[in-house]
């Protein structure tokens, strides 16, 4: 076999093989709505969509103590929705990014968060929650694991709530003038089958 017919053979091979993938790829698309920064991002098979009814970004420059019996009206809060619009089951996790974190709070197990999670087929609550000690810039994962969500236009509600938490029994003078801020990331991915 000359060069030439082994050429002819790997040009076929590999223009083959760009077909077939190009007739079998499906994509699939996270969408940020609400945001002016958010870039699209291309996954495989399914569409998901996160709108965000505040903001993408949860921040404060000056926060305050909170009772915890009072974080659902006084915390900072990110508000979102979760949308399957596509023809896929999909799992997603949320994630933290961007933070920026004041030292002062670093290392402080007063300095909480809690994400809720409704999911919109069953209409049950779930409820992940954790603190920033030991946090630093950078990223933070909020859903311990994947959260699924099922084709038909499922829609999960959340709400992502940060505070600092009012301790009486303790000096917490070291908090005050601490500042925070973090942006709401979704990765999702399709669920062959």
């Amino acid at each position: 076999m000359n060069k030439k017919t082994i050429i002819i053979y790997i040009s076929v091979a590999l223009a083959l093989v760009i077909v077939a993938f190009g007739l079998t790829y499906a994509y699939f698309s996270a969408n940020v709505k609400n945001n002016d920064q958010a870039e699209e991002t291309e996954i495989l098979s399914g569409n998901l969509d996160i709108e965000f009814q505040t903001s993408q970004w949860i921040n404060n420059t000056n926060m305050m103590l909170v009772n915890d019996e009072n974080k659902d009206t006084e915390a900072e809060k990110a508000i979102f929705t979760v949308k399957n619009v596509g023809n896929v089951k999909s799992n997603y996790e949320l994630y933290l990014t961007d933070i920026e974190i004041s030292d002062n709070f670093k290392n402080s197990n007063y300095f909480k968060w809690e994400l809720v999670i409704t999911d919109g087929a069953t209409n049950q609550n779930t409820t992940y929650t954790g603190n920033f000690s030991g946090v630093s810039n950078g990223r933070l994962k909020l859903t311990p694991s994947a959260k699924t969500i099922n084709v038909g236009n499922n829609i999960d509600n959340c709400v992502l709530k940060v505070w600092l938490s009012n301790d009486p029994e303790n000096n917490q003078l070291d908090l005050f003038n601490g500042s925070f801020q973090g942006r709401v990331e979704l990765v999702a991915v399709a669920i062959a089958g």
